[in-house]
């Protein structure tokens, strides 16, 4: 099966909706690639000791009033050293989770996979500017998952693709 890329982003222009989702298929796709290749980059990233200010939970906006509507994201604040450059910190990982009331233990159990020894936790930081870090750098579970969600994209871009052809 050929189909032309310009005819298919043509389609969807005109409102096909095979080709419409064929073509967020595809977008996905090529995000899930995005991500594989940002978390391989990540770690990759060296590392050093700093100190941990703050690690918890904090509640984002919420649409209702009621607990459930609640959302809350991990807070963390560091600071770390490389080169002998101070450093303050705020991203805990690139896989940035944002759970409801009733699933705030995933929160939880991210703020875990923080590496601590002697009073101290493990910062990765990128190496052309160690400004920007991260406290988790990633694990096998992500990359899975990830990769899983790619697959099942190209899975769904080429279904539509078949309907579209036929």
């Amino acid at each position: 099966m050929t189909i032309d890329p310009g005819l298919v982003f043509d389609r969807a222009l005109a409102g096909d909706p095979f080709a419409i989702g064929a073509c967020v298929a595809a977008f996905c796709a090529a995000a899930c690639v995005y991500s594989l290749f940002f978390q391989y980059r990540v770690w990759h990233w060296p590392h050093v000791w700093g100190v941990l200010g703050v690690a918890g939970k904090k509640q984002t906006l919420s649409s209702g009033t009621s607990m459930a509507d609640r959302q809350y994201v991990a807070r963390v604040s560091y600071t770390y050293d490389v080169d002998g450059q101070a450093y303050e910190g705020h991203r805990l990982s690139a896989m940035q989770v944002e759970a409801s009331h009733n699933a705030r233990a995933v929160l939880d159990a991210q703020l875990k996979g923080i590496e601590r020894q002697d009073g101290r936790v493990k910062v990765y930081y990128k190496p052309g500017n160690p400004a920007k870090s991260y406290l988790i750098r990633g694990s096998l579970t992500q990359v899975v998952l990830t990769a899983g969600m790619m697959a099942a994209a190209i899975a769904v871009c080429h279904r539509f693709l078949e309907k579209m052809a036929g």
